[in-house]
């Protein structure tokens, strides 16, 4: 029987989840600018030059962070990335690169496009095979270990309570508006193996047989 501490905070968790889910069906995650859509800005410098000097310019145009990289072997060729930048900010952008570096580009030297976010699933795909390996292994462990008890149910159990771990912890970054980047995967599977641990140690505590 659940106690008044257990209830607080399973009324607690069904907030928390219903405003994450929520947040994420009306405003979406907070994508990265490596894994959301972002703006972009291609051309050639015809020297090399350090990416940071790049960025600072986009920066200060922008009012916003960039991502700025080398995109060919002789590094003279610049990718721009943002979240968004406008027209007039396009032409302040190349105004101030031609001006540093003594070049007379103009809007047809120059690439613009937009590169659409990643799909979860393809964040997710390099995982889905070792944690379904893992999976499959606890509800193994858990028909060996309880095969005297109710085994569907404890299994169905360990799912559903699996579930909701990975939806807590998109939850968090919905809520909290945390960047969708290369360690939300690594933060999750943390999450997982976490709750997997703790199933297991509840698992041993589970007498042979429920009476």
């Amino acid at each position: 029987m659940k106690t008044k501490k257990q209830k607080i905070i399973g009324i607690i968790l069904i907030v928390f989840l219903l405003m994450g889910i929520g947040i994420t069906l009306t405003k979406g995650l907070n994508w990265s600018l490596n894994y959301g859509p972002t703006d972009i800005i291609q051309m050639s410098l015809e020297n090399d030059f350090e990416n940071q000097d790049i960025k600072n310019i986009v920066e200060e145009v922008i009012q916003d962070k960039a991502i700025v990289q080398k995109v060919e072997i002789f590094g003279t060729t610049v990718l721009i990335k943002a979240k968004t930048i406008t027209e007039e900010q396009i032409d302040s952008i190349l105004a101030k690169i031609n001006e540093k570096y003594e070049l007379e580009k103009t809007r047809d030297d120059i690439i613009v496009g937009k590169i659409s976010n990643y799909r979860g699933r393809d964040i997710i795909k390099p995982y889905i095979v070792p944690m379904s390996i893992s999976i499959g292994i606890i509800a193994i462990y858990i028909i060996i270990r309880c095969r005297k008890n109710n085994i569907i149910k404890l299994i169905m159990e360990f799912i559903g309570e699996l579930v909701i771990t990975v939806l807590i912890v998109l939850s968090a970054y919905a809520i909290f508006r945390i960047p969708v980047n290369s360690l939300t995967m690594p933060i999750t599977l943390i999450a997982i193996t976490t709750y997997i641990l703790l199933s297991i140690r509840k698992m041993e505590s589970i007498p042979e047989k429920i009476k």
